[in-house]
């Protein structure tokens, strides 16, 4: 383990954990009222095709779909919790800059200031989302798939470009995976930041 990926997740675990526990939640009063559940559900348009969405072109997921005689709903969790956490700076290897400061797990911001003179190019971001959006099973919590769910975005906000990410069940680790995504993309500034913080945190890259 990396001293990064050590630092994400001694912070972020709790983060995530909160998002699970709420959905755990919701799974719970379904199950009692009778329904059956699946967490990860792939958004599908009304002829059953896989739905994609924005410039990448990327599926999504919602967060639980439940059932019961036949009738099906499917819907994503709301929260206002947030675990506070002193926001915190790392250095990439090729130098880049991350701060990290409070966010929900279902609801993370990514500013990106690239490298003066540097094209965009986001092929590593999609490459990076098709990756994690990947079923992964964990015996630990089989009731989820250890995937991410929704990216839109690429937004020109000044000189940064902004994303917004619903990381879904995925692990803390793809965090560090994103990291290594946008060091491909040349980044020289990254941000994470809660949606609370949205321009406060952009504008002062």
């Amino acid at each position: 383990m990396t001293r990064t990926q050590g630092v994400l997740l001694d912070v972020l675990t709790p983060v995530r954990d909160i998002f699970l526990s709420r959905l755990l939640e919701e799974m719970a009063s379904a199950l009692d009222k009778g329904f059956e559940c699946e967490t990860d559900v792939l958004r599908r348009i009304p002829s059953g095709s896989v739905e994609r969405a924005g410039s990448l072109n990327l599926p999504e997921r919602y967060d639980l779909a439940t059932e019961v005689r036949g009738d099906t709903a499917t819907f994503d969790v709301t929260d206002s919790l947030v675990v506070r956490f002193d926001p915190f700076s790392l250095q990439l290897g090729n130098g880049a800059n991350v701060r990290i400061s409070p966010f929900q797990w279902n609801d993370l911001h990514v500013a990106v200031e690239l490298r003066r003179g540097v094209t965009p190019n986001w092929q590593p971001i999609r490459r990076w989302y098709l990756e994690a959006f990947q079923v992964r099973f964990d015996e630990d919590t089989p009731e989820f798939h250890g995937v991410i769910h929704r990216l839109t975005g690429p937004e020109k906000v000044g000189a940064t470009w902004v994303f917004n990410l619903d990381l879904g069940t995925a692990s803390v680790d793809c965090l560090t995976d994103l990291f290594d995504a946008l060091e491909q993309c040349q980044a020289a500034n990254i941000e994470l930041f809660g949606a609370e913080d949205d321009r406060e945190r952009v504008e002062s890259l």
